[in-house]
């Protein structure tokens, strides 16, 4: 699958785009929250809160799978895989949440494509995050056995 690329630097370069994404994510999360007038809209800060924790997460566990895919380390693999399913979804649980609040008040065509493209790109990109980590664990286990 996937032209024969070496998923053991597939991961490396996976691990680096979440750190990239993670960053970017939670800057905008951040200059959101700064802006905001607390007294009024805490509910949804609450969700934008839970959004860069969970990003916090996946980076930290980007970083282990940086490691893991250098040292070839399927524990480190692993964890990387967990975290990024449980935090991926929970990501698209909250994005759908966030931007179907922002619907409801705007109702722009604008808003429901950028809503849609960016479901669908985060869909990819945990889809991403898992295979080719999950790959290279199992050529990993592969070598092991032989």
């Amino acid at each position: 699958m996937c032209c024969n690329a070496n998923h053991r630097y597939c991961s490396i370069f996976m691990g680096v785009v979440a750190i990239f994404v993670g960053c970017l994510e939670i800057g905008f999360q951040c200059s959101d929250l700064a802006a905001v007038n607390w007294s009024t809209e805490d509910y949804w800060n609450r969700w934008k809160i839970a959004a860069v924790v969970y990003w916090i997460i996946l980076m930290i566990s980007a970083g282990l799978l940086i490691l893991g895919a250098i040292i070839k380390n399927r524990v480190l693999l692993l964890i990387w895989i967990l975290a990024s399913l449980l935090c991926g979804v929970a990501l698209i649980m909250l994005k759908i949440v966030l931007f179907a609040c922002h619907f409801f008040r705007d109702k722009d065509v604008e808003q429901l494509l950028l809503f849609g493209s960016l479901t669908i790109f985060y869909i990819f990109l945990i889809f991403l995050f898992v295979y080719f980590p999950y790959a290279y664990r199992r050529e990993l286990q592969e070598e092991q056995y032989e």
